[in-house]
């Protein structure tokens, strides 16, 4: 019965996102890590943890905690962190009062929240990421630049949002060499890898193809 009961709670259950509670469990989580020998762990802070609203006033103390405690434990234990600033998730309120990143005011909310970041993460982050997969906006806009699908994805809109995440970019890379000399920072790219059909020319050729148009 309440196997049930949660198949048919399509809206507050999610089944893929009970198996990892990694929110909960991130210090014994660590601790594997470190047992199996790992020496980089890559993770993605979420901005809404930091700035709920995106817009808010200052930044929420316990969000940046929580993080500080799991990137020094990794640091402890030996393990250097690899951190994504975004992770296609931003702040819903920033996408219903400001219409998100086809405004360029999200740039400055943006820049602001990486800053945060790079006063109160700086020393125990190793690398940093300003954004994951720049070329998911083209792709994949629910994702890469929080478009609503079917609604307001066309292509102008895209390559507006993809404008503005770029100058956001350039600006907390910049931001990340004066803030934090010495510490890599750069971006990424999804890639893909297609195999051909056969071993025929013209298979090889549409496999590189389709590989270089995404």
């Amino acid at each position: 019965e309440m196997e049930a009961a949660l198949a048919d709670d399509t809206v507050t259950f999610y089944p893929n996102r009970r198996g990892n509670d990694f929110y909960h469990r991130y210090r014994d989580d660590i601790e594997l890590f470190a047992e199996m020998g790992l020496k980089l762990f890559r993770t993605s802070i979420c901005w809404s943890r930091v700035f709920p609203q995106g817009d808010d006033p200052e930044p929420n103390r316990e969000g940046i905690a929580y993080y500080r405690d799991m990137f020094e434990r990794c640091q402890a234990h030996g393990i250097k962190v690899f951190c994504t600033i975004l992770h296609y998730d931003i702040p819903v309120n920033l996408l219903l009062k400001y219409g998100g990143w086809k405004s360029r005011q999200t740039i400055d909310f943006y820049v602001r929240y990486a800053r945060t970041l790079f006063e109160e993460l700086g020393d125990v982050v190793d690398y940093w990421l300003p954004f994951n997969e720049f070329n998911a906006g083209r792709f994949a806009p629910w994702d890469g630049v929080c478009l609503i699908p079917g609604e307001e994805d066309s292509g102008q809109q895209v390559f507006q949002c993809l404008n503005h995440q770029f100058v956001a970019n350039a600006r907390v890379v910049k931001l990340a060499h004066e803030m934090l000399p010495g510490k890599p920072v750069g971006g990424m790219i999804a890639r893909f890898c297609t195999y051909p059909a056969t071993c025929k020319p013209e298979d090889n050729l549409t496999a590189q193809q389709h590989m270089h148009s995404i």
